[in-house]
């Protein structure tokens, strides 16, 4: 399968400061781990978001906050810091997503990862969170919205921390389809099960809170039973993911159990009902903070894709209160 890697330099260059888990080794241990396999991917150089995207998610207060960041060292909060590279890296990596929507738009069959930095999905409409700048997925679903014409995206987002920003840009939308798989209780506190949106997103948002311990059966389950459903009857034009993995097993900021190999399971669930439906996809880099982890689950993920080597998926049986969630 066709599959664009889109990344920029700066975006290893953005730093939160000396000691950050979340800095510029996760990109380049993933460059390491692609280059010691020759996977056949096409290599693209990001270019900045337009900053005319920007207001389809977030605030003038907002943009006018993070752009003030531009070329300076800022702390937003005790979490997100910048330097001098860092607001030209979440342009970067908004623009990642723009792109790779286009790309998988103008050519059917193919696919897009885009190998970004700061992550995006705790930046809500208003507010800098959580290593978060500018919500890059969000940005890329509502360009999809407002400029490709589709009607209807969905956004799935299996991080150990729950998508609050997204949840909160697109909670009163129906246009755009929020699901979350998540640790439960974890930072950053929101993500309960009874959030299901309001007004016009009424319906349009399922979290799937776990408890800390769970691991490849749970995640291939909830994959298989509960995203390829909401696939089934939303019928979305478009999938993003917004790819963190730190609920891998060896995550220093997760509690989960999740291996490579489950990773990729859950993903594969996915994508293969997507390619039978003919529904383009884009990864975006979001959490994942052990270096091995990271590139490993990575590499694996492109390797399958690249040579659509599905692996088999058994039957999966998960705990009693998992298969609750999705009967309650």
């Amino acid at each position: 399968m066709k599959t664009y890697f889109i990344t920029h330099d700066t975006c290893v260059k953005h730093s939160a400061g000396a000691g950050h888990p979340e800095n510029g080794q996760r990109l380049q241990a993933i460059f390491d781990a692609l280059a010691e396999k020759n996977i056949a991917l096409e290599k693209r150089i990001a270019e900045k978001v337009s900053v005319d995207y920007l207001p389809l998610v977030h605030t003038s207060a907002h943009i006018e906050k993070v752009l003030a960041a531009h070329g300076k060292k800022t702390m937003f909060d005790a979490d997100t810091h910048t330097n001098e590279h860092s607001v030209d890296a979440a342009l970067y990596a908004a623009g990642a997503g723009v792109e790779a929507v286009d790309l998988v738009l103008q050519e059917p069959g193919s696919t897009a990862f885009c190998a970004v930095r700061p992550p995006g999905h705790h930046a809500e409409s208003n507010r800098v969170m959580g290593f978060c700048l500018l919500n890059s997925v969000a940005i890329a679903a509502a360009y999809a919205i407002k400029y490709k014409g589709l009607q209807r995206v969905l956004i799935f987002d299996p991080d150990v921390h729950h998508g609050n920003g997204t949840q909160e840009i697109f909670y009163h939308r129906g246009d755009v389809f929020y699901a979350s798989i998540h640790q439960f209780p974890h930072y950053p506190g929101t993500g309960r099960y009874e959030e299901k949106g309001v007004g016009d997103g009424v319906g349009k948002n399922a979290n799937y809170p776990l408890r800390c311990g769970e691991g490849d059966e749970t995640y291939i389950y909830l994959a298989q039973h509960a995203i390829v459903d909401i696939i089934k009857e939303y019928k979305p034009q478009l999938i993003l993911f917004s790819a963190g993995f730190d609920a891998h097993e060896l995550d220093p900021l997760g509690g989960m159990q999740v291996t490579c190999q489950g990773f990729c399971a859950m993903y594969s669930v996915i994508m293969r009902h997507a390619l039978a439906e003919k529904i383009p996809f884009v990864y975006t880099l979001e959490g994942g903070y052990s270096l091995n982890a990271l590139s490993s689950s990575i590499h694996l993920l492109l390797e399958t894709i690249t040579t659509e080597s599905w692996p088999q998926v058994s039957r999966v049986i998960p705990p009693e209160y998992v298969k609750k969630l999705l009967h309650q």
